[in-house]
């Protein structure tokens, strides 16, 4: 089997499996709209952890003010226990702001690399070097490829992004709607001048009244 011939069908594979425009776009949107969230969602953390700070100061001022007024030396050492405990509390949350502040990889880092190979991985294979090909064969299928002689890479195990991507292809996509699929309505709250109707039968309701009887006793 001639090398050119193998590699050039496998050039045909992972061309074909390029996903539609589409379809990324959405999928670059929605990684874009869970980045965001995250985000959103750290900086309420980082809020928090401030507030958290703020307070812990204020007692820490508090304590040191009840220290200049204190005379017992009892007491004095309790409130100094106690500020050192505060001070622990307060560099603990300090270091956890540092963390939550600022994410360790940037959108790009994260994403953009995945983006590129998912929307074209025949050209990674192309232009990359020795490992790009490695990697482009154990991210686009799941197991190795089998070649026969007659028919090439046949049935090839396609990985599971690519296998959703090929179900996928054709179709009309969108990103939901926050409200969901059937089209938002509010309902008003129904009030009853009266308890509703029991649907029970009135010799079941009968035996319950008998037993709550019973336990009251």
């Amino acid at each position: 089997i001639r090398r050119s011939e193998m590699e050039g069908q496998l050039e045909a594979l992972l061309q074909g499996m390029t996903p539609a425009k589409a379809l990324l776009d959405m999928i670059r949107a929605m990684f874009t709209y869970a980045w965001a969230l995250r985000q959103a969602q750290a900086d309420q953390a980082a809020k928090a952890i401030a507030r958290d700070i703020a307070q812990v100061e204020t007692d820490i001022a508090a304590l040191l003010d009840r220290i200049i007024d204190a005379s017992s030396a009892t007491v004095i050492g309790a409130y100094e226990a106690r500020i050192e405990k505060l001070e622990r509390e307060k560099l603990t949350l300090m270091e956890k702001l540092d963390q939550t502040t600022q994410p360790q990889r940037s959108f790009e880092e994260v994403f953009e690399l995945a983006l590129r190979f998912l929307s074209n991985p025949w050209n990674i294979w192309k232009n990359g070097d020795l490992a790009h090909k490695k990697t482009t064969l154990r991210l686009a299928f799941s197991s190795p490829l089998q070649y026969c002689r007659k028919n090439g890479f046949s049935n090839p195990d396609k990985s599971l992004i690519f296998r959703a991507f090929g179900r996928a292809d054709g179709q009309n996509f969108k990103m939901a709607e926050r409200q969901g699929f059937e089209p938002w309505v509010r309902l008003r709250a129904q009030r009853f001048s009266r308890p509703p109707r029991s649907t029970t039968p009135a010799p079941l309701r009968r035996n319950a009244q008998v037993d709550q009887a019973r336990r009251n006793l």
